[in-house]
């Protein structure tokens, strides 16, 4: 089982790598693609359940239950992770017309922390080598953000940030974290603390059931909700006049890679959520998609990093490498 799981999230951090190499050629109509994106994989997913649904446990009513165990059920809470997963979305288009991507995912990485905390309220356990691990991720993130290092004067490295950049990050953090969070606390494998949390829920939503989900499956919700909240807002809100049919057009080669990378991602990554107990090896171990694509991008794209971007990248392997130990 331990095998199997370490098998996972290696494999869903590697997709994620060749996932950002790819969505980082992406300059324009970014919100349009992650449509396409989350539409094929809601399909696959909800493709997925009603074939073992229907071959494997001869359940005749597939989509009754897809219905109303996985969009109907707990749907505040898929709500919420979609607003937020789609916030964030928004708020990476708006910075990476402003400052350089390399920086704004590093220091959307501070959501380390908030999730870690999380699941520590949550009922996790955390191990001394986990936290360690945690806290040079997060150092990593925050020098890669800098501009200017000076071990006399640190006030002057601290002014160097860029206020907007970082404010922006930190709420992009805050928008990462919470669709974790609630994924552990709708978790299969819960604690009396999340079991009293999700009681508390139902007795005060008159009539929703909030109860626990398979990873993988809560998907179908999120992901509906994900394509949902998209639509909306490339209609009502984008200033974009292009058809969504015409993007995919456009980029058949690219969306049916990224789809696909996307969709192995979520796969990998929702399964070993299911069979590691500790949730915080899986976000240390995961952070390693970020000095990954870093050198993807340099040998692959030639894209060229500054020396805190390259030492920060480094620092933040360096803890994920740790996580394994936790392992």
């Amino acid at each position: 089982m331990l095998n199997l799981s370490y098998l996972l999230v290696g494999n869903a951090m590697l997709l994620l790598t060749w996932y950002f190499l790819f969505l980082n050629q992406v300059s324009k109509h970014i919100l349009m693609i992650y449509f396409w994106i989350h539409l094929w994989t809601y399909g696959a997913i909800t493709a997925l359940f009603i074939f073992e649904d229907t071959l494997i446990k001869f359940d005749t009513n597939p989509v009754k239950t897809l219905i109303f165990d996985f969009t109907y059920t707990n749907f505040p809470l898929y709500f919420i992770s979609s607003a937020c997963l789609i916030g964030s979305y928004v708020l990476f288009d708006y910075l990476s017309q402003r400052h350089e991507i390399a920086k704004i995912i590093a220091l959307s990485q501070v959501s380390i922390i908030i999730s870690t905390v999380g699941y520590h309220f949550l009922g996790d356990k955390m191990t001394l080598i986990s936290s360690i691990s945690m806290g040079i991720i997060v150092i990593g993130a925050l020098i890669s953000g800098l501009t200017k290092l000076s071990f006399r004067h640190p006030m002057a490295s601290l002014k160097s940030y860029d206020r907007h950049l970082v404010s922006w990050s930190l709420l992009n953090a805050f928008f990462i974290a919470i669709p974790e969070l609630i994924t552990f606390l709708c978790s299969e494998h819960y604690d009396p603390t999340t079991r009293e949390i999700l009681k508390l829920l139902t007795k005060h939503a008159h009539g929703i059931p909030f109860v626990t989900v398979i990873p993988l499956y809560m998907n179908i919700g999120v992901q509906w909700f994900n394509i949902m909240i998209l639509y909306i807002w490339i209609r009502r809100y984008s200033h974009e006049r292009i058809d969504l049919l015409s993007i995919f057009k456009q980029h058949k080669k690219l969306l049916l890679t990224l789809a696909v990378l996307h969709t192995g991602y979520v796969y990998c990554y929702y399964t070993a959520f299911s069979m590691i107990e500790n949730k915080n090896i899986i976000s240390g171990i995961m952070q390693l998609y970020l000095p990954l694509t870093m050198v993807g991008g340099v040998v692959l794209f030639h894209q060229r990093y500054n020396k805190f971007e390259a030492v920060g990248m480094s620092i933040i392997a360096f803890g994920c490498l740790l996580s394994v130990f936790t392992l």
